[in-house]
């Protein structure tokens, strides 16, 4: 990674730093109720598909 961009909170980042990229449903739903529910009830199914792409260097 290169260090001098910065990261979280304006940080540099350091030596095997690394992110995580989760998927969810909307984050906090529970509190909107314009949101739809994140709420999985026994026996349903959910699949979500995320798709993420990098590349080197600036987009053209």
């Amino acid at each position: 990674i290169n260090t001098k961009v910065a990261g979280h909170w304006g940080g540099p980042y350091g030596a095997f730093a690394g992110l995580c990229l989760e998927t969810q449903r909307f984050p906090d739903a529970p509190h909107h109720p314009h949101f739809p529910s994140a709420v999985l009830r026994p026996g349903e199914i959910y699949r979500h598909i995320s798709e993420y792409r990098f590349a080197k260097g600036a987009r053209s």
